[in-house]
């Protein structure tokens, strides 16, 4: 089974204090996501406010955030 990468790992410890993932779990994963979502909404704001191009990049808060939607996507839904 896939797993999130150490990065990803240590991002989630440090943003939620979250230091295990029961990636059976799909409703804790799915609020996982949900709360992964949120910090790409908030860095995707204050990046277009900032006049930053966002169409690579919301910073490296927000791309370790999208990273982590998406490989939790796949996980659940392989």
């Amino acid at each position: 089974m896939k797993t999130l990468n150490s990065k990803q790992l240590e991002f989630l410890k440090n943003e939620f204090g979250i230091t295990e993932i029961d990636y059976s779990d799909k409703k804790a994963v799915e609020e996982i996501r949900l709360k992964c979502f949120d910090i790409e909404t908030e860095e995707s704001y204050e990046h277009f406010m900032a006049g930053d191009d966002t169409s690579s990049s919301i910073g490296e808060r927000g791309d370790m955030a999208v990273s982590v939607i998406d490989d939790l996507y796949n996980i659940i839904h392989a």
